[in-house]
C-alpha cells in the first residue's frame, strides 16, 4: 500500500472515532447556546436551529454505523472522507447561519458570546478534524467567518475590535491546525516506516532460519556420506596392521591410524552438530574425559607447532 493510502486509511480512522465525541460535544454547546439566548432571541429560532442540529446528527449516523465495522481501504477511506467533508460543512454552515439571529441588536455581552462559542467550537474541531484538512476547513471556514462579519458589522468600537481580536486568534487556530496536521502525516510515516522494517527484519530471520536449517541439513547429509570412505579408510590401515613393516613404517602407520580415527571422530561430531542445529536430536549434559581430547588435540596440531618453534 503506497504512503498516501495508507495516510488517508489512518485519516478516515481518526476523524471516524472523532465524529461521536464531536457530534456530543458540539451538541451540548448548541444547548448552551439555546439556553443563554432565550431572554434575547425568539425561541423559534433558536428551536429551529436547535433542530437542525439534531437532524444533522441523526443524518449522519447511519454513514457512521455503515463504516464502523468496515476495514478502511483505499476506496472505503475516501468515501468516508467524503461524506466526513460534506457532514463538517453542514455543522458550519449551521453554526454560521446562527450568527443571522445570535448576535442581537442592543445586547452587546450576547453579540460577542456567540462568536466566542463559535471560535471554541473550532478549537474543538481543530483536534477533531486537522488530520484531514479539507474536513476541518469545511467546518472552519463557514462557522467562523460569518460570525465575526455579523459582529464587525455591528459597527460598535468594541464589537469591531472584538472581531479583529477572535479573527486574529482564528488565524492562532488554523496555525496550529496546521503544525498539528504535520505532525499527524509526520508520526504516521514514522509508523509506517517502523512496521516495515519490521516486516523486513521479520522476513530476513525467517530467510536466514530456512537458510540454516538447509546448512544444516546438508552438512548432515554429507558428514553421512563422507563417514563412508574415512570408514573404508579405518579398514584399510587395519588391514594394514596386519603385515610385517619395519619399525619406522610400523610408528607412522600408528600416527596415520589415529589420524583416521581423529578424523571420523570429527566427522561424527559434525554430524552431531548439523542434527543439533536441525533440531532431530536433544542435547544431553554429562561428564567426560578431558586426557584423551587432549590427546587427539596434541597429535593433530604437535607437527604444526614444532614448524613453528
Amino acid at each position: 500500500m503506497q504512503f498516501h493510502d495508507a495516510l488517508e486509511a489512518e485519516q478516515a480512522r481518526y476523524i471516524h472515532r472523532s465524529v461521536p465525541t464531536a457530534a456530543f460535544g458540539g451538541l451540548v454547546v448548541v444547548v448552551l447556546v439555546v439556553i443563554v439566548f432565550r431572554p434575547v432571541v425568539e425561541a423559534r429560532y433558536l428551536y429551529a436551529w436547535f433542530g437542525a442540529f439534531v437532524l444533522l446528527i441523526l443524518a449522519r449516523a447511519p454513514a457512521w454505523l455503515k463504516y464502523r465495522g468496515m476495514k478502511f481501504s483505499p476506496a472505503t477511506s475516501r468515501r468516508w472522507l467524503r461524506h466526513a467533508v460534506v457532514g463538517s460543512f453542514a455543522s458550519g454552515v449551521l453554526w454560521g447561519l446562527g450568527s443571522l439571529f445570535l448576535i442581537p441588536e442592543g445586547q452587546p455581552l450576547h453579540q460577542l458570546i456567540f462568536p466566542v462559542a463559535v471560535l471554541f467550537m473550532g478549537v474543538g474541531a481543530m483536534f477533531s478534524y486537522a488530520p484531514h484538512n479539507p474536513t476541518f476547513l469545511a467546518y472552519m471556514v463557514p462557522a467562523t467567518v460569518p460570525s465575526m462579519l455579523g459582529l464587525a458589522l455591528e459597527g460598535g468600537i468594541v464589537q469591531i475590535s472584538f472581531a479583529i481580536g477572535l479573527a486574529n486568534i482564528g488565524m492562532v487556530v488554523l496555525w496550529s491546525r496546521v503544525q498539528f496536521n504535520r505532525m499527524f502525516v509526520e508520526t504516521m510515516r514514522l509508523r509506517f516506516e517502523n512496521v516495515a522494517l519490521v516486516t523486513q527484519l521479520t522476513e530476513q530471520k525467517e530467510t536466514a532460519e530456512a537458510a540454516n536449517l538447509a546448512k544444516s541439513r546438508f552438512l548432515a547429509a554429507a558428514s553421512h556420506d563422507l563417514r563412508q570412505p574415512i570408514h573404508a579408510l579405518n579398514l584399510y590401515l587395519g588391514a594394514f596392521a596386519q603385515i610385517q613393516l619395519p619399525r619406522q613404517a610400523g610408528s607412522l602407520l600408528t600416527k596415520v591410524r589415529q589420524c583416521a580415527h581423529i578424523m571420523d571422530d570429527m566427522f561424527r561430531t559434525l554430524l552431531d552438530i548439523s542434527k543439533l542445529d536441525a533440531g532431530a536430536v536433544k542435547t544431553q549434559v554429562c561428564t567426560f574425559a578431558l586426557a584423551p581430547m587432549l590427546a587427539r588435540a596434541k597429535l593433530e596440531f604437535e607437527p604444526q607447532a614444532r614448524v613453528w618453534t
